[in-house]
């Protein structure tokens, strides 16, 4: 892999860690590198706000569900307390992963009745019809256990705990 990264005309990652992962791995800083954004596959035009009819508030987090690269398990913890748990809310997973079987048990675990796991979806759309827009961030590993930024939702559980 090493050879194949230094010879290449240029290297593609579509973030930053994952640019860092590979020089690790390599044991090289790669001078040919960059960073590309995936793209934002949906239209232009604006959808309507989809309300509910219970007044309850749809999440969705998008991403890979592996926990040792994106955090999920955090989040189904932080769901099981107060006052998160008595909240009219839930939360659809979507995306494919290793640790899909492992976060539905850690969810029945939990007894977390407000989550879902809808599982890869093509079709972007589909979020904004399913959580109102409400998207919660894939990477929620980074800003909790590796640059030690307290996520909003972390935070907001720590405080109203304490209060």
């Amino acid at each position: 892999m090493r050879s194949a990264c230094q010879s290449a005309l240029r290297c593609y990652f579509v973030s930053r860690h994952n640019l860092q992962l590979t020089e690790c791995q390599i044991g090289e800083t790669l001078v040919n590198a960059e960073i590309v954004r995936n793209p934002f596959l949906v239209s232009g035009t604006a959808l309507s706000w989809p309300g509910t009819q219970d007044h309850s508030i749809k999440l969705a987090c998008v991403a890979r569900l592996e926990t040792g690269e994106k955090g999920q398990d955090i989040l189904l913890q932080v769901l099981a307390r107060q006052p998160w748990r008595d909240r009219n809310l839930s939360v659809s997973f979507f995306g494919a992963g290793v640790n899909r079987e492992a976060l539905r048990e850690l969810a029945g675990r939990l007894e977390l009745e407000c989550l879902e796991f809808p599982g890869f979806v093509n079709n972007i759309p589909i979020f904004w019809l399913i959580t109102g827009g409400v998207v919660i961030l894939g990477t929620i590993y980074y800003a909790i256990r590796r640059a030690h930024i307290p996520s909003p939702v972390v935070t907001e559980a720590a405080a109203a705990e304490s209060a």
